[in-house]
């Protein structure tokens, strides 16, 4: 009797660690019937391929793709699918494409300004309110100060009275003054190191300057250059304050400092109707 040939036919796997009937026992599971499984696309899968080679700094910010004619080939795919997955990494302004040109898509590494975009429309769509978004800013910036001056870099204090420089050079125009208190603010956050607090302050950042302009410049409308000086000098030299207690590595001082300034802040946009509305970045 000639023994049977072992059979070329892969084995059937089973769930690993299962017995046949915990098997059936999930089968008839209704959790597991709901599930309703959705297989990515082919340009979903090459788009998120190309995401994580940039994500993993494997190809560089500046460099470019290989053409979409090679793409087709590495990927065995069709041109209208490698076309898809473009406009996927576009639309995330992870690449960019010079139509006619012919060296391909150009890689842009993640931007906080896209995050924080995004962010700020979903802020909106869930109908914050500015308060909220200062709650969100005294939990953020006093913290960055105490880390900012624990550092105690020379550096860094060139570069705070640099910015306290520009908004001083900015008082007469309400949006460049505007700006430049703002981009003191982001500064203090950036100094501090904490990449994480930066994000979320990028995120606030745009929400806050563009309704801070509008209630600089109705302020502006009622009130003479000299009155204005009057009302912006006192947070200038609240600037220069923290500069100081930065210089001298003073950590408790840096925080509680920057705690009461942000806290005198607060009731200004207290006293403005706006801060009880949602916020709107799209009028």
């Amino acid at each position: 009797m000639q023994p049977k040939r072992p059979s070329s036919r892969p084995a059937k796997k089973s769930i690993p660690n299962a017995s046949d009937a915990d098997t059936r026992a999930a089968a008839r599971n209704p959790r597991y019937r709901a599930v309703n499984l959705r297989i990515p696309k082919t340009a979903e899968l090459i788009a998120d391929h190309i995401r994580k080679m940039i994500i993993r700094g494997e190809v560089k910010d500046g460099d470019f793709l290989e053409s979409q004619g090679q793409l087709i080939d590495s990927y065995s795919v069709s041109r209208p699918i490698v076309r898809e997955a473009f406009r996927i990494l576009e639309a995330e302004e992870l690449i960019s494409i010079q139509r006619g040109s012919r060296t391909g898509a150009r890689v842009h590494r993640p931007k906080p300004d896209v995050v924080a975009r995004q962010a700020g429309l979903m802020l909106q769509a869930q109908g914050t309110t500015l308060a909220d978004v200062e709650e969100a800013r005294l939990a953020i910036e006093p913290w960055a100060a105490r880390l900012v001056a624990s550092r105690r870099s020379p550096k860094d204090v060139e570069h705070l009275r640099k910015a306290v420089r520009v908004a001083h050079d900015s008082i007469a125009d309400a949006a460049r003054y505007s700006a430049a208190v703002t981009a003191f603010h982001q500064l203090v956050v950036e100094l501090s190191g904490n990449r994480t607090l930066t994000l979320l302050i990028t995120i606030l950042r745009g929400i806050l300057q563009r309704h801070e302009a509008r209630l600089t410049a109705r302020i502006n409308e009622t009130s003479s250059l000299q009155e204005r000086r009057k009302r912006i000098l006192p947070a200038l030299k609240s600037f220069d304050k923290l500069i100081g207690f930065i210089e001298a590595g003073d950590t408790n001082g840096a925080d509680k400092h920057w705690r009461l300034h942000m806290e005198n802040v607060g009731k200004v946009w207290a006293n403005d109707r706006r801060s009880t509305v949602p916020i709107d970045l799209l009028d």
